[in-house]
């Protein structure tokens, strides 16, 4: 375990390096394989990523000046309609968004809203990792009454339930950030419909979900419930069967959302069940790890030996054998949950963020 030890060190070089040279608050999506520079306005995404990173690994005493520059960047993105959101991830993504639109009859995917909703929700929630009196502005295409909350997550795809998860988790956050004079009703109104899709092995979804889904959708329904700061499982002991058996693991999603499932159902049983097993779980998860990591450079790529290519459907970079932001971030995530379940999380001085 000694190399994650160097983490802190070897980041703030990758930082460094990802950070742009003309543009303050800009960084790189991957290492050397962008395909688009500085002069476009674009990069919300990374600029999100970087204060999550730096909230991370503690070393913010590092980059006071890059925060402040990095706060400003990610509200350059912010729209009159309250929303953030990157123009140029939008203009990418179209297609696909049309695409989905179609093929699941969804006019919310066509017209790319649930991409402005998940950047908004990224924008928001690393703005207050830093600065917790930034409120959201509560969107207008989210419901604002208890009906409303019932038949919005009733509409939800549970068939897929990383999607479905995914949306419940940004109805609560900006219920949450909100300033809705109504919103604790509205927050335990959605907490009380999640039993509609409760199921016995302890995951949120209805039939026909695979495996690798419901524990995707898993870590969407927990970070839902994490912003709340209170996370309730019906059958922890059921996820962490699953997650123990699971074998989805080929890129950074897959891996930290094991991990993420697995952290939480874990506690809910006090440590109690099976621990001995998820101990060697995550050791074995950190030489996984390895996999991913360039020491030389500081950084984690999304996919082995490859960064990620793609950003909610955008096209972004080659996919060279490097470092990417998005990887990165995934990673030391992973890595802060390891920490706390193997107790070393104050030896590394790392923290968890919630998002």
């Amino acid at each position: 375990m000694e190399w994650i030890f160097e983490l802190k060190k070897e980041t703030a070089s990758f930082l460094a390096h990802m950070e742009g040279k003309k543009r303050p608050g800009f960084f790189k999506y991957s290492y050397s394989g962008d395909y688009f520079g500085e002069r476009v306005h674009w990069g919300l995404g990374q600029s999100a990523f970087f204060l999550k990173i730096v909230y991370t690994l503690n070393i913010q005493d590092q980059f006071e000046k890059e925060i402040e520059e990095v706060e400003k960047y990610i509200k350059t993105f912010e729209h009159d309609s309250g929303l953030y959101f990157d123009p140029l991830v939008r203009l990418l993504s179209s297609p696909r968004s049309v695409f989905n639109g179609l093929r699941y009859r969804d006019w919310n995917h066509a017209v790319g809203m649930y991409t402005k909703l998940g950047e908004t929700r990224q924008a928001i929630s690393s703005l207050r990792l830093f600065d917790q009196n930034i409120v959201s502005k509560y969107p207008k295409s989210l419901p604002r009454d208890e009906k409303g909350i019932e038949r919005y997550l009733s509409q939800l795809q549970w068939t897929r339930p990383w999607h479905a998860g995914a949306h419940y988790s940004i109805l609560v956050f900006f219920l949450y950030t909100s300033k809705l004079h109504n919103k604790e009703i509205l927050i335990e109104t959605a907490q009380e419909w999640l039993k509609n899709v409760a199921q016995k092995d302890g995951f949120w979804y209805t039939e026909g979900a695979s495996l690798q889904e419901r524990i995707n959708g898993a870590m969407k329904v927990i970070t839902g419930m994490n912003v709340l700061g209170k996370v309730t499982l019906h059958n922890p002991g059921g996820l962490i069967d699953v997650c123990l058996e699971s074998q989805h693991d080929t890129q950074a999603c897959d891996n930290f959302n094991i991990l993420y499932v697995l952290k939480y159902a874990n506690l809910a049983t006090n440590g109690q069940y099976r621990h001995e097993e998820i101990v060697s779980f995550v050791e074995d998860r950190l030489e996984l790890y390895k996999k991913y990591y360039y020491k030389d450079k500081g950084g984690f790529s999304f996919f082995e030996n490859k960064a990620n290519t793609r950003y909610y459907g955008a096209r972004l970079s080659r996919g060279y054998d490097e470092p990417d932001m998005h990887g990165t971030v995934l990673f030391l995530w992973g890595v802060s949950i390891i920490a706390q379940i193997l107790g070393i999380e104050k030896e590394l001085n790392i923290r968890e963020f919630r998002t």
